[in-house]
């Protein structure tokens, strides 16, 4: 395959990664948006206390989303690796199925995702208890 195919290619790849990085960023600021409206409900409302936990529900969900794109982006550093070393043909393709593949748990305990949602949590427990 020719040096050219193999630049276009790794581009394909390198513009995935873009996509997925910015999805992770804007997952992140809906999750900041999430927490305001989260933190503003258990203030104002006389609710239950065990009806105020079902309202970390949704930042987990974004939480176990971000982890998602995170492990996407991470398996496709990997294909641009192996295709930027020769190791698979630069024929194109945008599976992952050929490759070793990063472990989505340990995509979970990265520091860009257990740091960012362990302080929103804290934040939210630390309020859930004020509020109590």
């Amino acid at each position: 395959m020719s040096t050219d195919n193999k630049i276009q290619h790794l581009q394909f790849i390198q513009n995935v990664i873009a996509r997925m990085s910015t999805t992770s960023a804007v997952i992140k600021g809906f999750a900041i948006t999430v927490t305001i409206g989260i933190c503003t409900q258990i203030t104002t409302d006389m609710m239950e206390d065990w009806a105020k936990f079902t309202l970390l529900l949704p930042l987990l969900a974004l939480m176990l989303l971000d982890t998602y794109y995170l492990y996407l982006e991470r398996n496709y550093r990997i294909l641009y690796d192996e295709i930027r070393e020769e190791k698979l043909s630069a024929d194109f393709s945008m599976s992952l199925s050929n490759i070793t593949k990063e472990n989505y748990f340990s995509c979970l305990k990265s520091i860009s995702i257990w740091l960012f949602y362990a302080f929103v949590f804290l934040m939210h427990i630390i309020l859930l208890n004020a509020t109590s």
